[in-house]
């Protein structure tokens, strides 16, 4: 690998290093607020889905799909139901939702949102050698950039990390492993109560990814996508702070 190429991954797991701690010190995306008794005010459980489907094209363009899906009536948000939150009902539905994209079934293209509601936000990317930043590496794949306008973070939590399989398009037969995670928008003020009507937060992400070379012999390269989001009060939920006990989950 030549020395401008060491030097530019360099440069960027400094650049991610540098974001991390303006992510706000206490309120990394992987805390978990919806489990947490100490946490009463976060404990609405999402009824609905933003999901991004990302993929790269054999232009070099890359295709960003998004699909808002509610578990019921899209039309009427009363009749949503919340969300079980357990891991294997979260994979199914990433899995469901990246189906059901790579049939060019989406709402829109690109990032950019207004999100109204408390929900479950899920990146897929669906590269077998595209991977997203993961908790056990010790790197955040979503990063909040205080330089570029957003603000820290305190309403993203309850992030997981998920390996999906997903049928080859290129060995017909066999199945390659895709990167996504799934994090919970609470829709929250920095002091932790619900955006109220008229709030609006605006939030600049950085997305880290790892990119492996075609031929298997050089090191990986670090990608960043900066997609950005807004937060608009007050969120348009049914009312339920207290969920049913959830399910246990699925073996």
């Amino acid at each position: 690998m030549s020395l401008a190429i060491t030097t530019f991954i360099e440069a960027l797991a400094d650049r991610e290093q540098q974001l991390l701690p303006e992510t706000a010190v206490d309120a990394p995306i992987y805390e978990f607020r919806l489990k947490d008794p100490q946490k009463e005010k976060f404990k609405y459980t999402p009824r609905c889905v933003y999901f991004y489907y990302l993929r790269l094209e054999a232009s070099g363009a890359l295709t960003i799909w998004k699909h808002f899906w509610p578990n019921v009536d899209p039309n009427n948000s009363k009749k949503w139901l919340p969300i079980n939150n357990n891991r294997s009902n979260l994979k199914k539905i990433i899995t469901e939702r990246a189906t059901f994209a790579r049939k060019g079934q989406g709402q829109g293209f690109g990032f950019g949102d207004t999100w109204k509601h408390k929900s479950y936000i899920m990146i897929f990317i669906d590269e077998k050698a595209w991977t997203l930043h993961k908790e056990d590496h010790d790197k955040a794949p979503v990063v909040f950039n205080i330089s570029q306008g957003s603000k820290p973070n305190h309403s993203f939590f309850d992030a997981e990390d998920f390996v999906i399989d997903m049928p080859d398009p290129d060995n017909i037969g066999q199945t390659m492993q895709c990167s996504a995670v799934s994090i919970v928008n609470h829709m929250k003020k920095e002091d932790e109560e619900d955006l109220a009507s008229g709030d609006s937060e605006f939030f600049h992400f950085d997305l880290f990814f790892e990119v492996a070379p075609s031929n298997g012999t050089a090191s990986s390269m670090t990608v960043i996508i900066d997609p950005t989001g807004t937060n608009q009060g007050p969120p348009e939920d049914p009312p339920g702070l207290i969920d049913p006990p959830a399910p246990p989950p699925q073996p």
